[in-house]
């Protein structure tokens, strides 16, 4: 969403102070992580993590690429995939079995 104001400190007397103010919703995706978390699995004690995406937005998203990346944003690359079309309100949910096994240096 974007607002404009003017005279948004009303030093100016002006005719109408009820006209200073408009808002646009914006016509764009609004990419969010809704949730992130681990799912248990075998051998006891073990766990992968789950991403939820969710579009927050009021238009679709395109090729919304998403990554998981060991301790920092910068960090190591662990995992990365991409959504062809997530609709507004949708959610996306992306983990990887195969990678989870690599790191922990067993087989899925």
């Amino acid at each position: 969403m974007l607002s404009a104001v003017a005279d948004p400190n009303h030093t100016i007397e002006e005719r109408s102070e009820l006209n200073n103010e408009s808002t646009l919703r914006t016509l764009m995706p609004d990419l969010t992580i809704a949730n992130s978390l681990t799912r248990t699995m075998q051998p006891p004690n073990h766990a992968y993590p789950v991403i939820l995406v969710e579009n927050k937005g009021v238009v679709a998203a395109t090729n919304a690429v998403i990554e998981l990346r060991l301790d920092v944003i910068t960090g190591t690359l662990l995992y990365s995939t991409s959504i062809p079309n997530l609709e507004p309100g949708a959610l996306s949910c992306h983990h990887d079995d195969a990678e989870y096994w690599r790191l922990v240096g067993g087989n899925p």
